[in-house]
Order: C-alpha cells, then structure tokens, then sequence
C-alpha cells in the first residue's frame, strides 16, 4: 500500500498562519503591493487563537478569522506592522526548509534509490499530507484551494523545475497557495509567487519549453534555491 500521512508540525502551522495573513488581504486587496504591507509577530491573546496585526496603508482591511484542522483560529486584524509581508513570504521556503529538511532529505534519498517520488502538501488548514506517487511522478490529487505549498522529491543532482513542475506550481498559486518544489538530499528548489501572480509572469512560465533553473525573478513570481 502506498504511504500515505496526514501530520501536523511546526512547518505546516507556519505555512497556514501565512496563508492566512495572505488570503485576508488579497479577500480586499487583488492589486496589493506586498512591499507596502506590514504584518505584526504572532501573539497568543486567548486560548486556541493567534492573532496577526496587519498594517496596510492605502488599502481596505478588515477582521479576518481563518480556523484550523484542530479548532484553532488565526485572527488577521488592522493595526501596526513590523515586517513587510514580501520579506516573510521570501523567508518562507528556507523556514520550511530548515524546520521539515531531515524529512525531505530521507524522502528525497529513497527517491534517488527508487524513483518513487512523495509529496507533501501542505493544507491552508495546518496539516501536512505525505503522499506516495510513482516512479519519476508524483502530483497534488485535486486538493484545488486546500493546498497552500506543496513539496515533492526529485533524486539527487536535479535541483531544477521540469516543465511539469512548472506547470503544477503555477496551478497551485493560481488557486491561491504560495509556493511549490522541488527537494534532492543536497537542497530544495522553490517557485514562490510574491503578490497575485501577473499574466506577464504566468505566460512566460506556461511557455517554458524545459522548465526552470534558479535563480529566477519576475515581477511577482520568484524561483530560488535552499541548500
């Protein structure tokens, strides 16, 4: 039988609490400029919440809750900000890999050994989904708007997007998550979106006949390598 997991961790709550922050001001905001929004360090104002403050002069915001798999809820408010959202939003693949890097390293070993490639998804409500694909093949099943980031493995030595990855990133972010990619033992490549994404951008992807090597960096989509 294929493996297959759900698990909350450290790393997936982060993911969740940024997609959170993210999809309350882009529910008011489509033409935002990630460089202009400040977000506030998450703080514990009662039990089972967390709260966000945004600051986002020149653009509307109001209340927003978002609530999570184990009953949690994140509160995303106005008020003042400390760190611009492009800043976090850029962080966010090296934080996932710091946090999740031991597992994506022996998943990505067993995929140079095998060729079976594993995903792990990440969900806008704080879980992680480890999926099992096939040989040289894995992909996210029709989680739609449920999936916020998403990583699957590569074997080693190919620390690049293929035209497929490409193609499957910009549907997930399309949908509104944030990033997806690629992890080998050695490191991870990621292409992450930093605001809506841009016709201008999602044409010159979608008509990237081999895919992509990092470093990349378009007007609202990033690609870019931890290791």
């Amino acid at each position: 039988m294929k493996r297959q997991e759900l698990r909350t961790t450290e790393a997936s709550r982060l993911v969740a609490l940024v997609y959170a922050v993210v999809r309350a001001v882009e529910e008011y905001n489509e033409d935002y400029d990630p460089r202009e929004v400040r977000v506030s360090l998450p703080r514990r104002p009662s039990r089972g919440e967390v709260l966000v403050e945004v600051e986002a002069p020149g653009y509307s915001l109001e209340d927003y809750s978002w609530e999570l798999d184990d009953g949690s809820r994140i509160v995303v408010a106005p008020g003042r900000g400390v760190e611009r959202l492009s800043t976090i939003l850029r962080r966010l693949p090296w934080e996932v890999w710091r946090l999740e890097g031991g597992l994506l390293r022996g998943l990505a070993s067993e995929t140079s050994g095998s060729g079976i490639e594993y995903i792990l998804v990440y969900l806008v409500d704080g879980r992680a989904a480890l999926l099992e694909g096939e040989e040289y093949r894995v992909s996210i099943p029709g989680l739609g708007d449920a999936a916020a980031a998403a990583v699957h493995t590569h074997p080693s030595g190919s620390c690049a997007l293929s035209r497929a990855d490409v193609l499957s990133g910009l549907d997930l972010m399309i949908n509104g998550g944030l990033f997806e990619a690629a992890a080998t033992p050695e490191c991870m490549v990621y292409m992450l979106r930093i605001g809506l994404v841009s016709e201008d951008d999602y044409i010159k992807l979608w008509t990237s006949r081999h895919g992509v090597i990092p470093p990349l960096s378009l007007n609202t989509v990033e690609v870019g390598v931890v290791a």
